[in-house]
C-alpha cells in the first residue's frame, strides 16, 4: 500500500487531482483474479448449496457436465438439481486463466473431486467467463468432466 499511496501522491502532485481511470487501475483487481474469485465461488457454491450455482450463469450460457449438456439458466438449475443428493468436495489445484476477446476469460482448472467418503478422483474443467457489462463476470461456457478413477 506504501507504494500505491506515494505513487497517487506523485500523480496528484504533477496533475493536481487524480483522474478516475488511474485510481480504477490502483483499486481494481486483474480479469485474472477476478477469474480465479468466481472460479472459488463457483465450487464453494457447487459443494455447500448447488441451487445457487444457477446466479453464476446467464439466459445464454451453456453447461457440459461429462457429456450431458443443458443451456440457459432454467436447463440448467433443472440439471444441477438432477444431481445425486451427494456431498461433494472440491479440491481445486491449478487455475489458468487466458483473455478471450470481447473481455471474456478463458479458464482452465484441474484439481481433484471427493463424493461423500470414496477416494478423490481427478476433474479437468474449462469456463469461458463473459464480461456481464456491469464490472462483472458470469459463466457463459463451462465443461466438467470427472477422470476415470
Amino acid at each position: 500500500f506504501g507504494d500505491d499511496l506515494s505513487w497517487m501522491s506523485r500523480l496528484r502532485q504533477r496533475r493536481g487531482a487524480i483522474d478516475p481511470a488511474d485510481l480504477a487501475a490502483v483499486s481494481r483487481p486483474s480479469p485474472e483474479a477476478d477469474a480465479r474469485t468466481l472460479v472459488s465461488q463457483y465450487y464453494q457454491m457447487f459443494d455447500e448449496n448447488r441451487a445457487a450455482l444457477v446466479h453464476l450463469f446467464g439466459a445464454d450460457s451453456s453447461f457440459t457436465l461429462d457429456g450431458t449438456n443443458a443451456h440457459g439458466q432454467a436447463d440448467i438449475a433443472v440439471k444441477l438439481s438432477e444431481l445425486p443428493p451427494r456431498t461433494f468436495r472440491h479440491l481445486v489445484g491449478s487455475v489458468d486463466v487466458q483473455p478471450t476477446h470481447e473481455g471474456g476469460l478463458l479458464v482452465s482448472v484441474l484439481g481433484h473431486l471427493m463424493i461423500d467418503h470414496l477416494p478423490p478422483r481427478a476433474f479437468g474443467q474449462a469456463f469461458i467467463l463473459q464480461d456481464s457489462g456491469h464490472g462483472t463476470f458470469y459463466v457463459l461456457n463451462t465443461v466438467f468432466h470427472l477422470f476415470p478413477g
